[in-house]
């Protein structure tokens, strides 16, 4: 039999990680090499990975073990006192992908509008979707 240190001690190492995982957390990233070529290098082990989860069903078990309001009490307890902070991080790029998505919606030329909405769909909508597309390659 494996011994483990047991549930109430493990808890208590994990709480008590909390005062230092943040620089543990940066330590590690700066230590790491070679990240995205790795990541490319292993691209057939994820598609691998998440086929045998979506035939395993591995997400739709997990979600059975939750409920709407599982969900939405994780969601304001953790996401929302955070989601500020990551956005003021992830500013710059933010902005960067937006200049690129302006400057393509802004080259598209588009007829007026009419009082046809399925038309407007069509003559309008649809080649400001189709430039985005085509500027990301698809």
């Amino acid at each position: 039999m494996v011994r483990t240190k047991g549930l109430e001690r493990t808890n208590a190492n994990w709480k008590a990680s909390h005062g230092r995982v943040s620089a543990a957390y940066s330590a590690g990233i700066d230590g790491a090499q070679d990240v995205i070529a790795k990541a490319i290098a292993g691209e057939d082990n994820y598609a691998a990975g998440v086929s045998n989860a979506v035939a395993n069903r591995s997400r739709a078990k997990g979600l059975e073990k939750v409920s709407d309001a599982d969900w939405k009490k994780a969601a304001k307890e953790k996401g929302a006192p955070r989601i500020v902070s990551g956005m003021k991080a992830g500013e710059g790029k933010y902005s960067a992908g937006m200049s690129k998505n302006l400057s393509v919606i802004e080259s598209v030329t588009i007829p007026p509008r009419t009082q046809d909405g399925m038309a407007n769909i069509d003559n309008r909508l649809k080649p400001i979707a189709a430039a985005l597309m085509a500027s990301k390659g698809k």
